[in-house]
């Protein structure tokens, strides 16, 4: 599950994960790919807040933004980080509300 979970954050797409599950074995249809990505989320979700909110507290916070497409929606992995921490942050839009959502109003 964690492979699945890997290959899908390198940015292959559901039908590349399953034709490589199929070479190592593995019998799983795209939904069953999308219920561990889902499942990994929801695990990493705690976590997921603990980064945000040591990025908040930090004095000094390095950000940038990149786009991406899936089929045929576009958006933007938004990323900061600190001298220990990386977090990264998925939205439609390259708006500065972006940057205070990830931030907070108090940054």
């Amino acid at each position: 599950m964690a492979r699945i979970v890997e290959q899908k954050s390198e940015g292959l797409s559901l039908s590349q994960v399953r034709r490589e599950a199929m070479r190592s074995g593995i019998r799983i249809s795209r939904g069953g790919i999308q219920q561990i990505i889902h499942r990994s989320a929801e695990v990493l979700a705690p976590l997921n807040d603990q980064v945000r909110e040591h990025i908040r507290a930090a004095t000094h916070v390095w950000m940038d933004e990149t786009p991406h497409r899936i089929g045929r929606s576009k958006g933007w992995i938004w990323m900061a980080r600190t001298r220990s921490v990386v977090w990264f942050f998925h939205s439609e839009s390259r708006g500065k509300h972006v940057v205070q959502a990830m931030l907070g109003q108090a940054f």
